[in-house]
């Protein structure tokens, strides 16, 4: 720690300062200084008048102690004796010195101008207890109404920077708080409701079984009673036995879904027991619905509405509670709707609508979906809350806490929002403003400046200073905070890093000298060798999961070169033994098998990059390091105890960087991944992601100096092998090769972890704007990709939000999925644009980027949507890509895209998706053109090219085929590919309706087989079914003729006729199928899949398709399970609900109102259904959908691999005057148009061609 002695100076007399003003002037503009106690009064940009910001209530600086007390500048004053300022010209030219004595702390600011701004800089000398945090400048202020927009980094776990505009510093509507402050109100509000504490066991408790009690049964329904009893949950916030007068789900534990009628007779207040998981959200979901269904069956009179609290801006779920507010609204609102018109459904969006639902008689439920919180209108607001809830209950209303211990905490609206930071893990110490007086930009100066990794230990004053930047509003106006965390003890004298303030610089121009001031400037060419820097911008990473046997065979089915990355050898299993990763795992392969996997993919051109994490170590069991070298190498906070860290059910501890045991055990893991099992990358878990923390354990040199050491082993093992970690921020990012995620908040990717949040759910979408501060820093000095392990390029939403960020590709597969096509053809096509457009710009400085919020808000709706967030265009070095980051077509830059399209065009290469979605990847070199095509087989596709029309195109495997352009456009049908191929109508047939087929009329058949087999799940008979055919236009008008089919053998050689003969079948036996015999259901399968391929129409009438085979033996009926492998063999997808769930209204579409006619949609409109088997439209069976319920479609219909359809009803016991009328219906429309045309089906293919 350095020790600075002031300068011998006298202080001036007051009179003197009132003549002398304090004031710099670089030839940027203009910052003046108060005259009494130094605050900035005034930043002006030379060609401005107003100014930009200038110092709030704290004055120049601002002071934090151990014992959490504050001091500010402001409090000093040029009179004040106590609290004594001072300020004099120099020491050098264009230069003032501020000194501030007191009791407390003496400070001394030096300020002075630069060509481009001023520089701050402070030496603190606190005198009674230690400095913990050092503001410099103290809070600025400025007008909202000035911002034009305020750039801050983000969190390196949450994205890449933000741009805020003018409304995120003003004062939000009080209709619509700008978020919601969640404030602890410990256990009295239980207390209140229930006159005592409820059981509290550890957070960490493990899950127990559940019990359903006899009054559960008579409350919830057989399907729940069974699922429940198969389930257990953690029950660690259970009431008391007395506090319980219903309960419904026991444990031994205690009750984990009870009720207390809070004194009444008729009400309840209901609580799960325990923290709600990721794993119990399903089971919780399914207990309170079934609960709330049951009070709705039969409410009491005048009790008809339930209420969902939904805060406007609030959050996505609970604390301590996984179920998301809108999974309770669709369950709730399902269930309303279900009521047909008994009830209905509304959403209280603040507390004083909720509070206003408790008072009113007519609420039969209300929910509060946020756990151990509970909204409350203001500050003391929680009594008479909780006395509301209780009234309400005990008039006979039923209030719902759903996880964790119910009233702990309360949640406030705020009316200005408030953003905040700790740097790191912010990506920088950088802040610019853009206003209607001109732009300012604050950071810091501390550039590196020991040349040895581990040198600072010597060298106090070169330790890297932790920060935090902040900005928001309030009612004074706009602010902004800039500070560093430190710790001086008392006596001793620190001097703060240099703090830059520029004025009138483009944002680009200050975060070019924000990098060069702080020797961010390593190359990425200068951190790996350029024949694997090359193979590496051409290399997707895949995770890829699977024993090290089985990742060898994969390595033929990659394409060369794949970046492959894998967690699956670590010696204890994933975040288990930790600093010890090898030997790997014996059920992963031996260490020779892993050194020959190694060696192999290397040598065909892959790269390696093995998972690490030496960041901490882990425990439960220890590793034979941590169990040798004890708890010494530990971090020890401020507090002097270690720091326990816990990953789902992983735990451990926080080390201490600085330890020679921790060095010690890094080394070797470089060591053993450089010499023993040699990799391109070593990736290198948290060295990115991870804060700062204070460490008191005496090998670290000081207290803050946690991030020095994460940036000194980065330095070192930088040095020995191209490195990879998580997140990032721009110290580490200097060292690393690969930056791995920084877009949590910002990609809806798929599959990600529970906690994940979009931004634009905590700030609205109206308020900022992605500003691509990372990436102008580092896009030139690291490569950037999602997350390594939770985070992929799964489909084309997410490779056009990829592309954008100028990142590179990643994807995740087992080594099993890499046989299927889906999959195989999608690396395929990632590895092509890898190769053509990543390639390219990898490595390259960003040169433009605009993100446009102004479609998704002007398209309405909820703006928090993941389905769209506008459009990007932008540029990193000759590479232009613009993105459709909608759901709907639009227009980007003059370029016209389908949904999630993009476009790349750089000289000698397009590339991106055509109107039609089509993707394709041009490329031009002399004379040699190529051209790729992603799409689905048998296609009729155009696509943009920027060949003439003299220029031929063959295409890979069909070389009599030659293609050229036309206006611009290729067009092409897209050859047979994989094991699906679509089966076109014969020539002759396509363009005409089925009455108009040359030859005999087709007959209808259904299936009836008589007694002693009844239909499953459905009321409607064989013969009602007759019925309704032969009254149909189908039989009257057109001359069909109808046929029953009553054995197997009837029913094989209807199939085998084909369309022509026979028009359709129709299968009454709901989840009943008839086959040959036992074991032989797959046959059936096979010939309904043929005779649908070949234009045949098959009626699948009720509930689960194909859930059981029924056959004869001798003169019985027999029947055999097949479950959900029957549609599984046919590739359809179902959604099941319960097996008990009540009838819903249903809805006709618009593609069924037009099949239907209107008089039968009203019919339909008027009917109820279950909707538990639904048909959904998936990319691999898109459906025809004609009546839908309120989630799911009903009645669906699905082309498999050929023209035909393969109708389903998906629902238990449908309403029997509804199918068969639908049904009817369906046939004439389908008899009487020709077949419509085939949808895009199944996996997409990569195709080649050039014009050799």
């Amino acid at each position: 720690m350095s020790h600075t002695h002031f300068l011998c100076m006298a202080f001036v007399p007051f009179a003197f300062a009132q003549a002398v003003e304090p004031l710099l002037t670089p030839a940027a503009g203009c910052v003046r200084f108060s005259q009494e106690h130094g605050a900035i009064t005034a930043v002006t940009p030379s060609g401005h008048t107003g100014s930009v910001w200038q110092s709030g209530e704290n004055g120049l600086w601002s002071a934090r102690f151990a014992d959490g007390s504050t001091l500010h500048a402001s409090s000093f004053h040029a009179t004040n004796a106590l609290r004594a300022f001072a300020c004099t010209s120099g020491p050098g030219p264009d230069e003032w010195t501020f000194t501030y004595r007191a009791p407390e702390m003496t400070v001394r600011v030096s300020a002075r101008a630069r060509p481009d701004g001023i520089e701050l800089s402070a030496d603190a000398s606190p005198a009674t207890q230690a400095l913990l945090r050092f503001d410099l400048p103290g809070r600025l202020r400025f007008a909202p109404d000035s911002v034009a927009r305020f750039i801050m980094p983000h969190n390196g776990n949450t994205g890449l920077g933000l741009a805020l505009n003018r409304r995120f510093f003003g004062p939000q509507p009080a209709s619509r708080p700008s978020g919601w402050f969640t404030a602890s109100a410990g256990p009295s509000g239980y207390r209140r409701l229930y006159g005592g504490n409820l059981v509290q066991r550890e957070v960490y408790d493990p899950a127990v079984p559940l019990a359903v009690t006899d009054e559960g049964r008579r409350w919830l329904s057989p399907a729940v009673v069974a699922r429940i009893s198969q389930a257990s949950a953690v029950v660690n916030r259970p009431p008391s036995a007395s506090q319980a007068d219903l309960v419904l789900i026991d444990s031994a534990n205690g009750p984990y879904l009870s009720a207390s009628r809070l004194g009444g007779t008729q009400g309840g207040l209901w609580r799960i027991g325990g923290g709600v998981r990721k794993e119990e959200a399903p089971t919780v979901l399914a207990l309170v619905a079934a609960t709330v269904a049951k009070l709705a069956a039969a409410p009491e009179a005048p009790r008809a509405r339930i209420g969902l609290v939904n805060l406007v801006n609030g959050p996505e779920r609970g604390s301590w509670s996984e179920v998301t507010v809108a999974e309770w609204r669709d369950r709730l609102s399902a269930i309303a709707a279900r009521s047909r018109g008994r009830l209905t459904f509304t959403e209280l969006s603040s507390p004083q609508d909720m509070l206003a639902a408790a008072r009113a008689p007519d609420y039969l439920c209300i929910l509060n979906p946020y756990g151990e919180s509970i909204p409350v209108p203001a500050d003391n607001g929680l009594p008479d809350t909780l006395d509301a809830l209780r009234a309400y209950v005990k008039a006979g209303g039923h209030w719902f806490e759903v996880g964790g211990y119910a009233f702990h905490s309360v949640l406030r609206p705020t009316r200005f929002y408030t953003y905040t930071l700790s740097y790191p893990v912010a990506f920088s110490d950088f802040m610019h403003l853009d206003s209607a007086h001109g732009r300012a930009a604050l950071y810091r100066v501390q550039p590196r400046a020991v040349t040895q990794p581990w040198a600072a230990a010597a060298s106090p004053a070169d330790i890297f200073v932790p920060g935090e930047l902040s900005c928001g509003g309030d009612e004074r106006g706009g602010c902004c905070e800039h500070a560093f965390h430190t710790h001086v003890a008392a006596g001793a004298t620190w001097r703060t890093p240099a703090v830059r303030m520029t004025l009138g610089t483009p944002v680009y121009d200050d975060l070019a000298r924000y990098a060069a001031d702080n020797a961010l400037t390593r190359t990425l060419a200068s951190k790996i060798a350029p024949e694997t820097l090359s193979r590496l911008k051409q290399a997707p990473l895949l995770y890829l999961r699977g024993t090290c046997r089985e990742k060898d065979a994969a390595l033929e089915r990659l394409p060369v070169p794949t970046l492959v990355h894998f967690a699956d050898y670590l010696k204890g299993g994933f975040d288990k033994e930790y600093p010890d990763h090898l030997p790997p795992h014996p059920s992963f392969g031996s260490p020779e098998e892993l050194r020959a996997f190694f060696a192999r993919a290397r040598a065909m051109g892959h790269l390696v990059s093995p998972y690490t994490n030496p960041t901490w170590w882990c425990d439960e069991p220890q590793g034979p390091t941590f169990a040798r070298e004890g708890n010494a190498p530990l971090l020890k906070g401020l507090d002097g105890k270690p720091r326990h860290e816990r990953y789902h059910d992983n735990t451990g501890w926080t080390i201490t960087l600085w330890h020679p045991a921790v060095q010690a055990a890094n080394r070797v893991t470089v060591q053993q991944f450089t010499r023993e099992f040699p990799v391109d990358i070593l990736f290198q878990d948290q060295c990115g992601a991870r804060g700062w923390h204070y460490d008191t354990n005496p090998a670290s040199p000081l207290p803050y100096a946690y991030s020095e050491g994460m940036i000194a082993m980065n330095d070192e093992d930088s040095r020995v092998v191209p490195l990879g970690t998580e997140n990032g921020w721009d110290r580490v990012a200097n060292y690393q090769t690969l930056l791995s995620g920084l877009s949590w908040g910002l990609v809806p990717t798929e599959h990600g972890p529970t906690w994940v949040r979009l931004f634009k759910t905590a700030y609205p979408a109206d308020t900022w704007e992605i500003f691509p501060l990372a990436l102008a820093l580092m896009h030139d000095k690291a490569i950037f990709l999602h997350h390594d392990l939770g985070q992929f390029v799964t489909n084309d939403q997410v490779l056009t939000w990829t592309l954008g960020l100028g990142y590179s590709l990643s994807y995740r597969v087992t080594t099993e999925m890499l046989k299927q096509d889906e999959h195989a053809q999608w690396l395929a096509w990632l590895s092509r644009l890898q190769r053509s457009v990543c390639a390219r710009y990898l490595g390259e400085p960003l040169r433009a980027f605009t993100h446009d919020r102004a479609p998704l808000l002007a398209a309405g709706g909820d703006p928090r949507r993941a389905s769209d967030d506008g459009t990007l265009d932008a540029t990193y070095g000759d590479v232009r890509l613009r993105c459709n980051l909608g759901d709907v077509p639009r227009a980007v830059a003059g370029m016209a895209l389908p949904a999630y399209g993009f476009r790349a065009d750089a000289p000698g290469l397009t590339a991106g998706f055509a109107p039609d979605g089509t993707g394709y990847v041009t490329q031009r070199d002399g004379d040699r053109s190529e051209l790729w095509l992603f799409g689905h087989p048998g296609a009729a596709v155009a696509v943009p090219v920027p060949f003439d029309d003299t220029t031929g195109f063959t295409l890979d495997g069909a070389p009599e085929t030659r293609l050229n352009a036309a206006a611009g456009l290729l067009r092409l049908t897209l050859p047979p590919r994989g094991s699906i191929t679509r089966i076109q109508p014969p020539a002759e047939r396509a363009a005409l309706a089925p009455r108009d087929w040359p030859g005999a009329k087709p007959v209808i058949a259904v299936i009836d087989l008589g007694p002693g087999i009844a239909p499953a799940l459905t009321a409607v008979t064989p013969a009602a079914w007759r019925t309704a055919l032969e009254a149909s236009d189908l039989v009257h008008r057109h001359g069909l003729t109808l046929r029953t089919l009553t054995t197997h053998d009837e029913l094989a050689a209807a199939l085998a006729s084909g369309p022509e003969r026979i028009f359709t079948i129709v299968n009454p036996y709901g989840e009943l199928l008839l086959t040959p015999g036992p074991g032989r259901w797959r046959e059936t399968l096979d010939a309904v899949r043929a005779y649908v391929n070949r234009g045949g129409i098959w009626w699948e009438t009720a509930a689960y398709s194909f859930h059981r085979a029924v056959f004869r033996q001798g003169e019985a009926w027999q029947t055999e399970q097949i479950g959900p492998g029957g549609l599984h063999h046919l590739r359809l997808p179902i959604r099941a609900g319960e097996v008990d769930q009540p009838p819903e209204p249903l809805r006709v579409t618009d593609t069924g109102k037009a099949w239907l006619g209107a008089d039968l949609a009203a019919r339909v409109a008027k009917c109820a259904s279950a909707v538990n088997r639904g048909t959904p439209s998936a990319p691999t069976a898109p459906a025809t959908i004609l009546v839908t319920g309120i989630d799911d479609g009903f009645i669906g219909g699905y082309r498999l691999e050929g023209w035909g359809t393969l109708w389903r009803v998906g629902g238990f016991n449908p309403d029997p005057a509804l199918t068969p009328a639908v049904a009817v219906a369906s046939l004439l429309h389908q008899y009487t148009t020709p077949p419509e045309s085939l949808p895009p089906l199944g996996t997409r293919f990569l195709y080649h061609a050039t014009n050799r």
